[in-house]
C-alpha cells in the first residue's frame, strides 16, 4: 500500500514538472488543454516483491510519445458526458464525499472511460 501511494504522490508532484514547458495543444471535441508527454522508457512491476502475480516480472516498458489532458475529468464534465451518452456512473457516484462538481472523477476502471475517450 505504502508503495502505491509513494507512486501515488510522485506523479502528483513530478507531473506539473514534467508539462512545465512542454508543447501544448487544445482538443478539439472539448476544449481542453493537453500536453506532449515525451516518448521514454520506464520499469513497470513489483521492485520489493510484495504485490501480486500480475505485477511481476519488472520489466522496461517503451511508450511512444503522447498527449494527455494537463487536468483531471472532473466529475461535471464526466456529467455531461453521461447526459450526452448514456453511459453510467461509476459504483460510488451518489457519494457526496466523492461526487461535488469540481472533483476529479474516481473509482472509474479504464473500460467505462474508453467510450468517453471516443467522444
Amino acid at each position: 500500500m505504502i508503495k502505491v501511494l509513494s507512486g501515488l504522490l510522485c506523479l502528483v508532484l513530478c507531473l506539473p514538472l514534467l508539462v512545465m514547458g512542454q508543447e501544448k495543444i487544445t482538443w478539439q471535441k472539448d476544449g481542453k488543454e493537453m500536453v506532449l508527454i515525451p516518448a521514454g522508457s520506464f520499469e513497470m512491476g513489483d521492485h520489493f516483491n510484495e504485490g501480486g502475480e500480475d505485477e511481476r516480472p519488472v520489466h522496461t516498458v517503451t511508450l511512444d510519445e503522447f498527449y494527455m489532458d494537463s487536468t483531471e475529468v472532473t466529475n461535471a464534465q464526466y456529467r455531461v458526458f453521461m447526459e450526452q451518452t448514456g453511459h453510467r456512473g461509476p459504483r460510488y457516484w451518489t457519494d457526496s464525499s466523492y461526487n461535488q462538481d469540481n472533483q476529479p472523477m474516481v473509482f472509474v476502471s479504464w473500460m467505462m472511460r474508453r467510450p468517453m475517450l471516443r467522444t
